[in-house]
């Protein structure tokens, strides 16, 4: 648990250039996200389905894939 009585350091401000950074950012995610989603109904699946065969196809170790190793993959709870 933590000691809600320990005051919080302050956050740096964030500069202009940090805020352009992180909207280009966001935005290249966007369209990363709009390719791959355009690419798995090409293929007939869905985006979830495709999300699903690239962890498993590319998970590290190359070993089997659990469960609970595809839902921290995929960000599932």
């Amino acid at each position: 648990m933590s000691d809600m009585s320990q005051p919080r350091e302050p956050r740096p401000a964030i500069s202009q250039a940090d805020y352009q950074r992180l909207s280009e950012f966001r935005y290249l995610i966007r369209r990363f996200l709009e390719f791959s989603q355009v690419q798995a109904e090409d293929a007939g699946l869905t985006p979830r389905q495709h999300q699903a065969l690239l962890a498993i196809k590319g998970f590290p170790g190359g070993g089997p894939v659990t469960v609970g190793d595809l839902a921290e993959r995929l960000r599932i709870r």
